[in-house]
């Protein structure tokens, strides 16, 4: 019964582990609910703001516009902090962007990058910066 009970278990595994690993493939599955600021905030965003509120450099480094230098750092610190629930990978041998342990203040961190060159979840993310910064 013994050996049944193993040959159940590794099937078991085998045919679990492909169907688990695909989902692992697209960045948005770490995407939570919790960054999302909805559609009534958004808009009133992009009425305030504009469309080009953020524009992103080619390696994915997110530039914010029309807020004050005081402001600045209090919206980095937001997007950073939803950027790093799964939109960046470490760009290094050892560490982890989500720990903070990818190089020195995880400087080797890289955002996913979309098909259109922007980094994948940089929108949502600038946007939910902006609604916790101004809130």
């Amino acid at each position: 019964m013994k050996r049944q009970n193993l040959m159940g278990f590794i099937l078991l595994c085998l045919y679990t582990s492909s169907a688990r690993a695909e989902g692992f493939e697209d960045v948005t599955l770490r995407y939570h609910t919790q960054w999302d600021v909805g559609d009534l905030e958004r808009q009133a965003l992009l009425d305030k703001y504009g469309e080009f509120r953020v524009s992103f450099d080619q390696d994915g480094k997110a530039m914010p516009q029309g807020l004050s230098p005081e402001l600045m750092d209090r919206w980095k610190n937001f997007y950073e902090l939803c950027m790093r629930d799964g939109c960046y990978f470490c760009d290094a041998d050892i560490g982890s962007c989500e720990t903070g342990t990818c190089g020195p203040d995880n400087s080797y961190c890289k955002p996913y990058m979309g098909s259109e060159g922007l980094p994948k979840c940089g929108i949502e993310c600038a946007d939910y910066a902006f609604a916790s910064t101004l809130s």
